[in-house]
């Protein structure tokens, strides 16, 4: 697996989906907005992200599985995606520009691959597993700062689950009085991210999940960065607690965490040394008490002794009153009793006189019944004669109706008809307008529906995946039992077979057996033969395989120590560079210094030539001067030729004034190349 080139494909995916994110940014709304809980939120967005990332992601490793934030994918037992579509959701709702794409590739809890793309400022923070960092291509190293009073910080605050909030307060604390400021950014991928190319020292937080931070790990660690828990044990990416920096800084938030335990053991103590104290102050009391209370007591036992004596007498003194009690009462029960026996006769006398003269009087009622019974039917007789008269009448009436109501129907129909159809006119436009409402209508439940049909899917597809997996499970629990009961029987039988065979072949022939038992052997000859060509092949592919990794392992070492060669030949470079700025700079003071020299030597010579030209000068004039008296002298007419001798002494002047014109230029030309030449020696000093 060539983990540049899938770092490269997942960079092109990431691409894509920021282009889409940033079109549905400015036409979202609020309204679009769900809940997952009180303040974590969920858009469309991050759904129709992630379903695209899946889907692309699958193509490229088919095998691997997905830990997504909202659910796509199944986890997988090896190689697994780590996917968070929209790392900083609140931030995109509200329009706060830091948001990211975050995606991972990790083998069981070690990330291979990372990649964070950070949407409005379109930028690309890239590593795989000993390939080192990168942004949009460039390479990238944390920062070098070496003291905390220095430093940066980024931190995040619990926004849904407030269970770490007591910790947060705490090393806030601590931390904000000892650094040069902390930020919160509202996204854990992008302030690693930072941290990696040196814009942060360092980045802690409490209860993250693994699909903020699996990236940004390896971005850390491959841009020289250290990783870690509160805790040694902690594992960054799925504990819920990590601790990024630049390493140099890495050792003091742990400490400050260490010390606010610290603080808070010692309290726990005190106030644990204040109870006892307390306690011990009430045991004194309650002794004191106790040693009262007893005195009391026994004061107390005595005044009941006294008290029970003459409750004693008391007692003897009731007793005697209680038997003249009884005595009265056992009279006054026998006089009683012979009063109800009497009263009780009286009442039976009574109730036997009451019988009769109720029978009297069930008798006469019989009576009066019959005769009433006689007269209601001879009533009802007449009433049945009175009714038929009256149907009779009723049914001619009827007739003459019915002629009179269908004359009217007729007429009703015909109003109806015109009704109805100026009716069917009105209702066919009201029904044109409702299949427009209607349309219009569906559309929008078509809509809803098919939302909701998406989210139901996810669901069944969920629940369909797990009812799968548990079938799965239990088919192969089944057919394993199936097996071995197969197996089982199947041996069982053979036993049996071979006994009978064993028999038989005894009984008819022994050689038979010794045919047998070389088949046997031959083909036992042969398995091992297939076997040990078996085990060759093995042993051949487990060879290839260590030599393969062995190359691996070998071009990896020699990767790092190419690059440990060009770190130290640029180092050496770097040396050379600053030696030789150095050995110019002092050329450079000591060709000043000679040239100031040889100025001051080249003006000393003129002017000393200067005033020897003048002197010789002085004399070759006087004589002249001389020359010329003596030539008057001579011939008179010789002020002719003189004045042709001065007209060649002119000529002879300009002549050498246009030779000293010369020189001064070709001088400007030289000293404009030398300052060229200096220009663009300081620019390339610049750039190297």
């Amino acid at each position: 697996m060539n983990l540049e080139q899938l770092t490269k494909q997942v960079e092109s995916i990431c691409v894509e989906i920021a282009a889409f994110i940033r079109e549905e940014a400015p036409k979202f709304t609020e309204a679009e907005v769900n809940t997952k809980s009180a303040n974590n939120l969920v858009t469309h967005v991050d759904h129709t992200a992630e379903d695209r990332i899946v889907e692309a992601l699958e193509k490229l490793l088919p095998n691997a599985g997905f830990i997504a934030e909202e659910g796509s994918g199944e986890q997988g037992v090896g190689l697994n995606w780590i996917i968070d579509p929209l790392d900083g959701t609140t931030n995109f709702v509200h329009g706060v520009p830091c948001y990211c794409i975050s995606i991972a590739l990790v083998d069981g809890t070690e990330p291979l691959l990372g990649v964070v793309h950070e949407v409005t400022r379109d930028e690309r923070f890239t590593a795989w597993k000993g390939g080192g960092a990168y942004l949009n291509g460039k390479p990238i190293r944390v920062s070098a700062r070496k003291e905390l009073q220095d430093s940066l910080l980024a931190t995040g605050f619990p926004y849904d689950d407030f269970g770490y909030e007591a910790e947060y307060m705490d090393l806030l604390r601590e931390l904000m009085h000892r650094t040069r400021g902390i930020r919160r950014l509202g996204s854990a991928a992008a302030d690693l991210a930072y941290v990696a190319c040196g814009r942060f020292e360092a980045f802690y937080e409490y209860g993250l999940n693994s699909w903020d931070v699996a990236a940004g790990v390896l971005l850390v660690r491959e841009a020289g960065g250290k990783v870690s828990g509160f805790l040694p044990s902690k594992d960054p990416v799925f504990d819920e607690e990590i601790v990024a920096s630049n390493s140099a800084i890495h050792d003091e938030p742990l400490e400050a965490q260490k010390k606010k335990k610290k603080k808070k053991k010692k309290k726990k103590k005190k106030k644990k040394k204040k109870k006892k104290k307390k306690k011990k102050k009430k045991k004194k009391k309650k002794k004191k008490k106790k040693k009262k209370k007893k005195k009391k007591k026994k004061k107390k036992k005595k005044k009941k002794k006294k008290k029970k004596k003459k409750k004693k007498k008391k007692k003897k003194k009731k007793k005697k009153k209680k038997k003249k009690k009884k005595k009265k009462k056992k009279k006054k029960k026998k006089k009683k009793k012979k009063k109800k026996k009497k009263k009780k006769k009286k009442k039976k006398k009574k109730k036997k006189k009451k019988k009769k003269k109720k029978k009297k009087k069930k008798k006469k009622k019989k009576k009066k019944k019959k005769k009433k019974k006689k007269k209601k039917k001879k009533k009802k007789k007449k009433k049945k004669k009175k009714k038929k008269k009256k149907k009779k009448k009723k049914k001619k009436k009827k007739k003459k109706k019915k002629k009179k109501k269908k004359k009217k129907k007729k007429k009703k129909k015909k109003k109806k008809k015109k009704k109805k159809k100026k009716k069917k006119k009105k209702k066919k436009k009201k029904k044109k307008k409702k299949k427009k409402k209607k349309k219009k209508k569906k559309k929008k439940k078509k809509k809803k529906k098919k939302k909701k049909k998406k989210k139901k899917k996810k669901k069944k597809k969920k629940k369909k995946k797990k009812k799968k997996k548990k079938k799965k499970k239990k088919k192969k629990k089944k057919k394993k039992k199936k097996k071995k009961k197969k197996k089982k029987k199947k041996k069982k039988k053979k036993k049996k077979k071979k006994k009978k065979k064993k028999k038989k072949k005894k009984k008819k022939k022994k050689k038979k057996k010794k045919k047998k038992k070389k088949k046997k052997k031959k083909k036992k000859k042969k398995k091992k033969k297939k076997k040990k060509k078996k085990k060759k092949k093995k042993k051949k592919k487990k060879k290839k395989k260590k030599k393969k990794k062995k190359k691996k392992k070998k071009k990896k070492k020699k990767k790092k120590k190419k690059k440990k060669k060009k770190k130290k030949k640029k180092k050496k470079k770097k040396k050379k560079k600053k030696k030789k700025k150095k050995k110019k700079k002092k050329k450079k003071k000591k060709k000043k210094k000679k040239k100031k020299k040889k100025k001051k030597k080249k003006k000393k010579k003129k002017k000393k030539k200067k005033k020897k030209k003048k002197k010789k000068k002085k004399k070759k004039k006087k004589k002249k001067k001389k020359k010329k008296k003596k030539k008057k002298k001579k011939r008179g007419g010789g002020g002719g030729g003189g004045g042709g001798g001065g007209g060649g002494k002119k000529k002879k002047k300009k002549k050498k004034k246009k030779k000293k014109k010369k020189k001064k230029k070709k001088k400007k030309k030289k000293k404009k190349k030398k300052k060229k030449k200096r220009v663009e020696r300081n620019w390339q000093r610049q750039d190297s």
